[in-house]
């Protein structure tokens, strides 16, 4: 019988690691130093509520920035997206990729910014004015409907 192959223990022990050298001497390319001819940046307005019912959102800023080419709602989005599973066999709200009626967490997205570089991008994001009827947060999974 053939002997096992002698390992070497990495467990409690260093590790020198063929990536640091262009990592720490900032060499390295990271997703966002790549640029493709007709790029373009999303940035995402999201609620700044934890819960609450979207009563109005004016994209009008947003749409009127130079370098802006779309601004969508959760609503327009939901006209040709739908809802995403959330993968569990358990009954669950839809769960959509930009919130439509109601925000349901703080940073959820509202509205989506399509733009020529991602500084216009956040910009225009910030431009954009919701409105909410805020809702009562549930911070105790007791007090909640999850079951």
């Amino acid at each position: 019988m053939a002997a096992l192959p002698v390992l070497p223990k990495l467990v409690g022990q260093r590790v020198k690691r063929r990536e640091d050298p262009r990592l720490i001497q900032g060499r390295a390319t990271y997703v966002d130093d790549i640029a493709l001819v007709g790029m373009r940046h999303l940035a995402f307005k999201r609620s700044d509520v934890a819960h609450g019912r979207i009563r109005s959102i004016d994209t009008r800023a947003a749409e009127a920035m130079d370098g802006v080419e779309a601004v969508f709602t959760g609503a327009q989005i939901a006209e040709f997206l739908a809802p995403m599973p959330i993968g569990t066999p358990f009954p669950s709200p839809d769960h959509r990729a930009v919130a439509v009626d109601t925000v349901r967490y703080g940073g959820e997205p509202v509205a989506v910014v399509v733009a020529s570089d991602r500084y216009v991008a956040r910009d225009a994001a910030d431009a954009i004015v919701v409105s909410y009827d805020t809702l009562p947060a549930v911070v105790d999974l007791e007090l909640s409907n999850w079951r």
